[in-house]
Protein backbone atom coordinates (compact mmCIF):
# COMPACT_ATOMS: atom_id res chain seq x y z
CA UNK A 1 0.00 0.00 0.00
CA UNK A 2 1.31 3.27 -1.04
CA UNK A 3 2.15 6.25 1.86
CA UNK A 4 -0.84 8.50 0.37
CA UNK A 5 -2.90 5.27 1.63
CA UNK A 6 -2.05 4.99 4.14
CA UNK A 7 -2.15 8.75 5.59
CA UNK A 8 -5.35 8.36 4.40
CA UNK A 9 -6.46 5.31 6.11
CA UNK A 10 -4.73 6.78 9.21
CA UNK A 11 -7.07 10.33 8.76
CA UNK A 12 -10.36 7.92 9.02
CA UNK A 13 -9.30 6.21 11.57
CA UNK A 14 -8.78 8.92 13.67
CA UNK A 15 -11.82 10.63 12.27
CA UNK A 16 -14.00 7.64 13.35
CA UNK A 17 -12.45 7.53 16.63
CA UNK A 18 -12.96 11.32 17.53
CA UNK A 19 -16.70 11.07 16.23
CA UNK A 20 -17.50 8.94 19.23
CA UNK A 21 -15.86 11.05 21.61
CA UNK A 22 -17.04 14.40 20.33
CA UNK A 23 -20.15 15.33 18.58
CA UNK A 24 -18.91 14.83 14.65
CA UNK A 25 -22.20 14.63 12.43
CA UNK A 26 -22.65 11.26 11.56
CA UNK A 27 -23.50 12.58 8.04
CA UNK A 28 -20.42 13.42 7.81
CA UNK A 29 -18.69 11.11 8.86
CA UNK A 30 -20.06 8.21 7.13
CA UNK A 31 -19.81 10.91 3.36
CA UNK A 32 -15.85 11.11 4.35
CA UNK A 33 -15.51 7.26 4.62
CA UNK A 34 -17.46 7.05 1.41
CA UNK A 35 -15.83 9.20 -0.92
CA UNK A 36 -11.99 8.25 1.03
CA UNK A 37 -13.06 4.45 0.12
CA UNK A 38 -14.01 5.07 -3.55
CA UNK A 39 -10.88 7.11 -3.74
CA UNK A 40 -9.00 4.17 -2.18
CA UNK A 41 -10.39 1.79 -4.62
CA UNK A 42 -9.38 3.43 -8.01
CA UNK A 43 -6.26 2.11 -9.30
CA UNK A 44 -4.62 2.58 -12.90
CA UNK A 45 -7.67 1.19 -14.72
CA UNK A 46 -11.20 2.27 -13.66
CA UNK A 47 -13.95 -0.14 -14.23
CA UNK A 48 -17.51 -0.86 -13.29
CA UNK A 49 -16.49 -2.75 -10.16
CA UNK A 50 -15.23 0.22 -8.52
CA UNK A 51 -18.73 1.92 -8.90
CA UNK A 52 -20.00 -1.41 -7.60
CA UNK A 53 -17.68 -1.03 -5.12
CA UNK A 54 -18.48 2.58 -4.37
CA UNK A 55 -22.05 1.64 -3.82
CA UNK A 56 -21.27 -1.34 -1.37
CA UNK A 57 -19.75 0.93 1.18
CA UNK A 58 -21.88 4.27 1.35
CA UNK A 59 -24.72 1.58 1.71
CA UNK A 60 -22.46 0.15 4.59
CA UNK A 61 -21.61 3.61 6.08
CA UNK A 62 -25.64 4.12 6.27
CA UNK A 63 -26.82 1.28 7.53
CA UNK A 64 -23.94 1.70 9.91
CA UNK A 65 -24.98 5.63 10.91
CA UNK A 66 -28.77 4.56 11.29
CA UNK A 67 -27.75 1.61 13.50
CA UNK A 68 -25.44 3.35 15.96
CA UNK A 69 -28.05 6.38 16.63
CA UNK A 70 -30.94 3.91 17.05
CA UNK A 71 -27.86 2.19 19.30
CA UNK A 72 -27.04 5.41 20.99
CA UNK A 73 -30.58 6.58 21.61
CA UNK A 74 -32.00 3.11 22.92
CA UNK A 75 -29.09 3.27 25.39
CA UNK A 76 -30.17 6.63 27.22
CA UNK A 77 -30.86 6.15 30.54
CA UNK A 78 -34.38 7.38 31.70
CA UNK A 79 -33.05 10.22 33.36
CA UNK A 80 -31.79 11.94 29.85
CA UNK A 81 -34.71 10.33 27.82
CA UNK A 82 -36.73 12.64 30.42
CA UNK A 83 -34.22 16.00 29.80
CA UNK A 84 -34.17 15.33 26.41
CA UNK A 85 -38.39 15.33 26.19
CA UNK A 86 -38.12 18.48 28.70
CA UNK A 87 -36.01 20.11 26.47
CA UNK A 88 -38.10 19.38 23.26
CA UNK A 89 -41.48 20.49 25.19
CA UNK A 90 -39.08 23.73 26.00
CA UNK A 91 -38.80 24.11 21.93
CA UNK A 92 -42.00 23.18 20.37
CA UNK A 93 -40.57 19.57 19.31
CA UNK A 94 -43.44 17.24 19.34
CA UNK A 95 -42.16 14.49 17.32
CA UNK A 96 -38.80 14.27 19.17
CA UNK A 97 -40.82 14.61 22.64
CA UNK A 98 -42.93 11.67 22.22
CA UNK A 99 -40.10 9.95 20.68
CA UNK A 100 -38.06 10.34 24.20
CA UNK A 101 -41.41 9.54 26.44
CA UNK A 102 -42.51 6.52 25.24
CA UNK A 103 -38.41 5.24 25.34
CA UNK A 104 -38.87 5.51 29.36
CA UNK A 105 -39.89 2.07 31.39
CA UNK A 106 -43.65 2.41 32.88
CA UNK A 107 -41.39 0.98 36.29
CA UNK A 108 -39.02 4.04 36.20
CA UNK A 109 -39.40 6.94 38.35
CA UNK A 110 -38.98 9.34 35.85
CA UNK A 111 -42.31 8.21 33.84
CA UNK A 112 -45.14 10.62 35.79
CA UNK A 113 -43.28 13.08 34.67
CA UNK A 114 -42.67 11.29 31.38
CA UNK A 115 -46.78 11.07 31.16
CA UNK A 116 -47.30 14.69 31.97
CA UNK A 117 -45.32 15.55 29.44
CA UNK A 118 -46.38 13.64 26.91
CA UNK A 119 -50.01 14.46 27.37
CA UNK A 120 -49.03 17.77 26.71
CA UNK A 121 -47.11 17.13 23.63
CA UNK A 122 -50.39 15.22 22.64
CA UNK A 123 -52.70 18.06 23.34
CA UNK A 124 -50.05 20.51 20.91
CA UNK A 125 -50.01 17.56 18.30
CA UNK A 126 -53.44 17.65 18.03
CA UNK A 127 -53.81 21.16 17.40
CA UNK A 128 -50.99 21.21 14.89
CA UNK A 129 -52.79 18.48 12.79
CA UNK A 130 -56.32 20.45 13.05
CA UNK A 131 -54.67 23.37 12.04
CA UNK A 132 -52.83 22.42 9.29
CA UNK A 133 -56.34 20.36 8.32
CA UNK A 134 -58.50 23.77 8.90
CA UNK A 135 -55.46 25.30 6.18
CA UNK A 136 -55.81 22.64 3.74
CA UNK A 137 -59.37 23.23 3.92
CA UNK A 138 -59.06 26.99 3.52
CA UNK A 139 -57.01 26.87 0.45
CA UNK A 140 -59.27 24.22 -1.26
CA UNK A 141 -62.11 26.89 -0.54
CA UNK A 142 -59.90 29.53 -2.11
CA UNK A 143 -59.41 27.76 -5.07
CA UNK A 144 -63.13 26.74 -5.48
CA UNK A 145 -64.43 30.11 -4.85
CA UNK A 146 -63.04 31.35 -7.81
CA UNK A 147 -64.74 30.63 -10.78
CA UNK A 148 -68.10 31.03 -8.00
CA UNK A 149 -67.13 34.79 -8.08
CA UNK A 150 -66.48 35.06 -11.72
CA UNK A 151 -69.76 33.58 -12.36
CA UNK A 152 -71.35 35.84 -9.92
CA UNK A 153 -69.71 38.62 -11.18
CA UNK A 154 -70.86 37.97 -14.96
CA UNK A 155 -74.31 37.78 -13.53
CA UNK A 156 -74.15 41.24 -12.33
CA UNK A 157 -73.73 42.19 -15.73
CA UNK A 158 -69.63 42.95 -15.55
CA UNK A 159 -67.04 41.12 -18.08
CA UNK A 160 -64.43 40.64 -15.53
CA UNK A 161 -62.02 37.23 -15.51
CA UNK A 162 -60.98 36.31 -12.08
CA UNK A 163 -57.82 34.50 -10.99
CA UNK A 164 -55.61 33.48 -8.21
CA UNK A 165 -52.66 35.65 -7.20
CA UNK A 166 -49.05 34.39 -6.28
CA UNK A 167 -49.73 37.34 -3.23
CA UNK A 168 -51.60 35.59 -0.06
CA UNK A 169 -54.87 37.19 0.54
CA UNK A 170 -55.22 38.68 -2.93
CA UNK A 171 -57.30 37.95 -5.71
CA UNK A 172 -57.03 39.43 -9.56
CA UNK A 173 -59.54 40.50 -11.39
CA UNK A 174 -59.09 41.80 -15.20
CA UNK A 175 -61.79 43.89 -17.59
CA UNK A 176 -60.59 46.78 -20.17
CA UNK A 177 -63.45 48.31 -18.35
CA UNK A 178 -61.21 49.46 -15.00
CA UNK A 179 -58.95 51.55 -17.65
CA UNK A 180 -62.01 54.17 -16.87
CA UNK A 181 -62.15 55.67 -13.33
CA UNK A 182 -65.81 56.08 -12.95
CA UNK A 183 -66.18 52.46 -14.16
CA UNK A 184 -63.52 51.26 -11.72
CA UNK A 185 -65.66 53.22 -8.94
CA UNK A 186 -68.75 51.79 -9.77
CA UNK A 187 -67.21 48.39 -9.78
CA UNK A 188 -65.51 48.58 -6.10
CA UNK A 189 -68.74 49.39 -4.65
CA UNK A 190 -70.53 46.68 -6.42
CA UNK A 191 -67.89 44.36 -4.78
CA UNK A 192 -67.73 45.70 -1.36
CA UNK A 193 -71.19 46.49 -1.35
CA UNK A 194 -74.15 45.03 0.82
CA UNK A 195 -74.27 41.06 -0.33
CA UNK A 196 -71.71 42.33 -2.60
CA UNK A 197 -69.02 39.55 -3.83
CA UNK A 198 -66.32 40.39 -1.25
CA UNK A 199 -68.31 38.74 1.55
CA UNK A 200 -67.84 35.79 0.05
CA UNK A 201 -63.81 36.83 -0.72
CA UNK A 202 -63.90 37.64 3.18
CA UNK A 203 -65.19 34.46 4.41
CA UNK A 204 -62.68 32.65 2.03
CA UNK A 205 -59.45 34.32 3.92
CA UNK A 206 -58.98 36.76 0.86
CA UNK A 207 -58.46 40.79 1.73
CA UNK A 208 -57.67 42.41 -1.10
CA UNK A 209 -58.36 42.68 -4.82
CA UNK A 210 -55.98 43.51 -7.97
CA UNK A 211 -57.32 45.24 -10.58
CA UNK A 212 -56.08 45.30 -14.01
CA UNK A 213 -56.82 45.59 -17.73
CA UNK A 214 -54.37 43.27 -18.52
CA UNK A 215 -52.89 39.83 -17.49
CA UNK A 216 -49.51 41.26 -17.91
CA UNK A 217 -48.99 43.70 -15.05
CA UNK A 218 -46.42 45.92 -16.60
CA UNK A 219 -49.60 46.73 -19.28
CA UNK A 220 -52.41 49.25 -18.85
CA UNK A 221 -54.09 49.57 -15.43
CA UNK A 222 -52.83 47.43 -12.27
CA UNK A 223 -53.81 48.53 -8.58
CA UNK A 224 -54.43 46.76 -5.67
CA UNK A 225 -57.38 47.72 -3.41
CA UNK A 226 -59.09 46.66 -0.08
CA UNK A 227 -62.19 44.39 -0.01
CA UNK A 228 -62.83 46.48 2.99
CA UNK A 229 -63.47 42.75 5.32
CA UNK A 230 -63.96 44.61 8.36
CA UNK A 231 -65.92 47.80 7.00
CA UNK A 232 -69.76 48.51 7.29
CA UNK A 233 -71.69 46.97 4.78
Amino acid sequence: MSKPNLWLWGMLLCLVTLSFVFPIPRVLVGSCVSVSLFYLTLGPQKHRKTTVLFLVFSLSALIALISWDEHTFNAMPPSQHLAAARKAQAEGNVGEGLRHTSAIPANASEKPEANSIAEDLQVKLTFLRRAAEEERQAKKARITVVPEIESDIKNRGYAVNVSRSDVPGEIIMTSKDFGDTDRRVRFLQLLRGRNGPAELLCLRGYRTVRLNTSTLPILGFNEQYSLDCYGSR
